[in-house]
């Protein structure tokens, strides 16, 4: 991971951005599921917004995007409450930012809040064209879950297990949901 984002950085610096961006994507991926993540996506959008392509981020907001990765961070420490307010924040500042309304679904999972949870989880649902292949994986089975469609959600996890197989979240949330219906 460190090498990747040190690589990432130092051809930001030097302005070569296409070259960059497979590092800090690669970055990324190794840090799946761990506080490292939500910096290499910030480090994706800063790039994509020196590259003057917003569209291609996951938020076209620097401000949203700090919101994003402040709350992703205390939602990994287990601050549900503190977490929810930093996602709703980068939702106000950018309202079609899928990412944020699925932590913040998550979030509200999480802490119990299955209306809450439902509920953002069928935002970034409809908002999942704007995201990456495997986010939008993770998207898809929280979404399935919520509504109770939990052969779907085990196709999703299925799915990005396949694509994904170093990211351990589809692994480990797929087994969650096999323990859960028995299989």
């Amino acid at each position: 991971y460190r090498i990747a984002i040190g690589l990432g950085e130092v051809l930001m610096l030097r302005g070569q951005y296409v070259e960059a961006e497979p590092w800090f994507q690669r970055a990324a991926e190794l840090a799946e599921g761990s506080l490292f993540k939500a910096q290499a996506t910030c480090k994706l959008g800063e790039l994509a917004f020196k590259r003057g392509e917003m569209e291609q981020a996951t938020t076209a907001s620097m401000e949203a995007l700090q919101s994003y990765s402040e709350g992703f961070l205390e939602l990994r420490r287990g601050g549900f409450l503190t977490s929810r307010q930093l996602f709703e924040r980068a939702i106000a500042i950018d309202p079609n930012f899928a990412m944020a309304f699925y932590y913040l679904s998550v979030a509200y999972n999480n802490a119990g809040d299955i209306d809450r949870w439902q509920e953002n989880a069928r935002k970034a649902f409809d908002l999942a064209d704007r995201v990456s292949d495997s986010e939008r994986n993770n998207i898809l089975a929280n979404y399935y879950l919520s509504t109770g469609e939990t052969d779907k959600a085990v196709d999703s996890y299925r799915l990005g297990a396949s694509k994904y197989p170093r990211l351990w979240s589809f692994h480990n949330f797929l087994s969650d949901v096999l323990i859960i219906l028995g299989r």
